[in-house]
């Protein structure tokens, strides 16, 4: 969304956040003093996620080896366990 999209967004919302000092430098000094700050000020850096989401087939490889562990697992406790105990 372009930066006057979200001053306008903002206006339109009542003028709260973050974004409303922008909104505070328009009614104040007009739309073309905001323009000319604007462009002193670096694009704000687009958003990612925290972490990076591995893919779906390392997803599904996670997956068949913990499967594969409790099965495991499970087998080797069966074979330990006397025939008849529960």
């Amino acid at each position: 969304m372009g930066r006057y999209e979200q001053l306008r967004s903002v206006a339109l919302a009542g003028g709260t956040g973050g974004q409303a000092l922008g909104l505070g430098l328009v009614m104040g000094r007009g739309l073309a003093a905001w323009m000319a700050v604007w462009r002193t000020v670096a694009p704000p850096a687009p958003a990612t996620s925290l972490a990076p989401q591995p893919p779906a087939a390392a997803s599904s490889a996670v997956v068949v080896v913990l499967a594969a562990m409790a099965v495991g697992l499970l087998q080797a406790q069966q074979a330990a366990t006397p025939k008849g105990a529960s």
